[in-house]
């Protein structure tokens, strides 16, 4: 069409010279050719298949190109490629009529067509008795397609007739009258001929019988050719009964050897079937039995999890289930799996309702022992030597800058410094009255201390920055621009930066309060909504000992207490207390003591002892 036509117009073919094959086999194709793009471009040679693992050439402008055949596939084709190459061979390449595929797929029919006819002509030159010349138009074929069949058969055919005539007998003398009689002649010939196609007609039809299981197509060819014969026999003077008969015995061969076929290809589909279905149970029965393996194997884990666990491990029990509940769902509603499942869950229970009550009685005895060891009495030697106040309160001092309270996240000695910042004070010569701008109050905030003590806990050669940052995204969103906030009466020298900025940003309620907030080692100005964010809450610790360990008052008790009296105030423990009766106290003091004043442990009749107790 004309698309096409314009397609391959477009489409410029490549020209490849110098075109060769590295393994030296020999091509018969031109060695200048064109490689298109809506084709296959085919070129022709001989040698070993095998061998040729690379071909080369050189494009017009000097670069190398190169095939490779490794991983190529292999079409088996015919005798049509010995053809071509040796039309080739003798033009230099010239003869190339071959394009494409398509081409070759051509040549091939005709080569094909070429050879039929010429078998055909063969044969009837043997029917015919001219097997001198049926030799030569065999011998012919046999140069274009040595390798076929029918080929074989009329050759072997032709001998036969030629072994036959070498070995008649001649006769001796003088011929006959009846042997010179020209009709007589004539007749005897087409005896002869109609015998020999006889002959052959039985021999095809008895070959293609031995050949229908094996060769079934072979066997068709063969039939199918002595029937042209025959029908082609009329020219040679076989009589028409001779050829009817001889056309029936064909055609009946032709009937059974496709039915032959058909019920061969029947059966081997049965076959297949057959085979298949075998095949289908084989894997369906190894199937199963892999599953039931599978499942012995499961249950085996369980019973093994069980017995180990029944031995001390406990942890077992869950294992136990956990593989009992893989085998009911490899196999839902199986007995054996069910049972395996019920049996682990019911022990696993068991066992852990049993170890509470176990531990449960292990811990009463275990608090009654502490009762009962709590009812034992210390002395008091050797006392515990506190240090003097003075002590105590230089190491309160001492811990109270570490430990006063720190952030649960790592603080980067930029952030430190800043907040140590906030605890200095804000020099006296910060004044502006009666109002500034908040971003120069900042600035100027911001270089003071950057300049006095940006040196302070750097390290060597290196100096901290008071850096101020706006929050910009969320100061736009409200409407806030910096240099138009105005705070009056700024005059805050001699108080902290944490106390000046307060009162800063108090005055910033219009639109929306702003606020401050040390992050990534500067201090953002931002809203006072977005400081309180969880995302920027610092979690702060705090030491909180004296606000869960209660102060134990050791005076004065009175009315009740441990026994009647307080520690320490007219009773205590069992009547006298530490240091009880009076202010003259001390253990045992003013009469007390413990068990004083008749008491005490096991005063008065305890099951501890009798009368006085310790001191009594």
């Amino acid at each position: 069409t004309a698309l096409e036509i314009a397609r391959a117009a477009t489409n410029a073919p490549h020209v490849v010279s110098h075109l060769h094959a590295q393994s030296g086999a020999k091509l018969e194709s031109a060695e200048t050719i064109c490689v298109r793009h809506d084709r296959q471009t085919i070129v022709f040679g001989q040698g070993d298949q095998l061998a040729v693992t690379r071909l080369e050439g050189t494009l017009p402008n000097g670069r190398t190109i190169q095939w490779n055949t490794t991983g190529v596939t292999s079409i088996e084709r015919g005798g049509e490629l010995k053809s071509i190459c040796q039309q080739l061979d003798q033009t230099d390449g010239l003869a190339d009529f071959v394009v494409g595929t398509d081409g070759l797929d051509a040549a091939r029919d005709d080569f094909r067509a070429v050879v039929d006819t010429s078998l055909r002509a063969a044969r009837k030159l043997h029917l015919a008795g001219r097997d001198q010349e049926a030799r030569a138009v065999a011998e012919r074929v046999a140069q274009l397609d040595a390798g076929n069949i029918r080929l074989t058969s009329l050759m072997t055919a032709i001998n036969n007739a030629a072994d036959e005539n070498e070995s008649a007998i001649v006769r001796q003398g003088p011929a006959t009258y009846k042997e010179l009689d020209p009709l007589r002649n004539a007749e005897s010939r087409i005896a002869i001929l109609s015998q020999r196609l006889v002959r052959e007609t039985e021999d095809a039809i008895r070959t293609a019988k031995n050949l229908a299981t094996t060769q079934p197509e072979y066997a068709l060819g063969l039939l199918n050719d002595i029937k042209e014969t025959i029908a082609d026999s009329k020219d040679i003077g076989v009589s028409p009964e001779v050829r009817d008969e001889l056309g029936r015995r064909v055609v009946s061969a032709i009937e059974v050897l496709r039915n032959e076929v058909a019920a061969g290809e029947f059966e081997r589909r049965q076959q297949a079937m057959r085979e298949a279905t075998r095949e289908t149970q084989r894997k369906m029965l190894t199937e199963a039995a892999l599953d039931e393996e599978r499942l012995n194997t499961l249950i085996s884990q369980v019973s093994g999890l069980l017995t180990r666990a029944r031995k001390g491990d406990f942890n077992a029990f869950e294992d136990a289930e956990s593989v009992a509940r893989n085998a009911l769902e490899m196999k839902p509603g199986n007995g054996t799996a069910t049972a395996a499942l019920v049996m682990s869950e019911a022990s696993g229970q068991l066992s852990k309702a049993y170890r509470l009550v176990n531990l449960r009685h292990d811990r009463f005895l275990e608090t009654l022992y502490q009762v009962e060891l709590s009812h034992v009495p210390f002395p008091d030697e050797p006392p515990i030597q506190y240090p003097p106040a003075d002590v105590w309160r230089s190491l309160t001092l001492a811990r109270k800058k570490k430990y006063e309270s720190f952030i649960l996240r790592s603080e980067k000695p930029a952030e430190k410094w800043l907040h140590q910042m906030l605890d200095m004070k804000v020099p006296s010569e910060f004044d502006y009255s009666p109002e500034a701008p908040l971003k120069t109050i900042l600035q100027d905030l911001s270089d003071h201390f950057t300049l006095t003590w940006g040196a302070s806990g750097a390290g060597p050669g290196d100096r901290f920055r008071f850096t101020v940052v706006y929050d910009t995204f969320e100061l736009e969103d409200v409407g806030v621009d910096p240099e138009e906030v105005m705070i009056k009466d700024a005059n805050y020298g001699g108080i902290t930066l944490r106390n000046a900025l307060e009162l800063i940003f108090a005055q910033t309620g219009d639109p929306e309060p702003l606020y401050y907030m040390i992050k990534n080692e500067v201090l953002i100005v931002t809203t006072k909504a977005a400081t309180e964010l969880p995302e920027n809450l610092p979690v702060r610790v705090y030491p909180v000992g004296d606000l869960v360990i209660p102060p134990m008052s050791l005076g004065g008790g009175g009315g009740g207490g441990l026994g009647g009296g307080g520690l320490g105030g007219g009773g205590g423990l069992g009547g006298g207390g530490l240091g009880g009766g009076g202010q003259g106290g001390g253990f045992g003091g003013g009469g007390g003591g413990f068990g004083g004043g008749g008491g005490g442990f096991g005063g008065g009749g305890r099951r501890d002892g009798g009368g006085g107790g310790y001191g009594g």
